[in-house]
């Protein structure tokens, strides 16, 4: 299980997660993460919950080890004003279907594209 606590990641998403063959839950969710969600994540064909949901939107704030007050709020932008878009790519691609032992997948809040395929109704 990986799981990152709110507000600890920014950017992308590394793809060699998807060369740990047992990872069961991947737990991303609240984190302001942005760029493309590579399938090779998806090559982790043991997961059962996928939770990247909450990556705009995201209206905490938190205080550094210093004191220092830090804004982490983001929410939906574009490339020119340099906002968060969260993460993007076709997330229900063909890859999506080849995780047999998928129960929970939550990815709301995010800028993703595709069609929920017919491999989640028998789910």
């Amino acid at each position: 299980m990986i799981s990152i606590s709110p507000r600890l990641l920014r950017k992308t998403i590394p793809s060699e997660i998807g060369l740990l063959k047992h990872l069961t839950q991947l737990e991303l969710e609240l984190n302001g993460l942005s760029g493309l969600f590579s399938d090779e994540l998806l090559r982790s064909t043991n997961l059962k919950i996928l939770n990247v949901g909450y990556q705009v939107f995201n209206p905490w704030n938190c205080t550094r080890s210093d004191g220092t007050y830090v804004s982490v709020a983001f929410s939906m932008g574009d490339e020119e004003n340099e906002m968060n878009l969260g993460l993007k790519g076709e997330i229900l691609g063909s890859r999506i279907g080849d995780l047999e032992y998928l129960k929970e997948l939550s990815i709301n809040d995010n800028n993703f594209s595709g069609e929920i395929g017919s491999f989640l109704h028998n789910r």
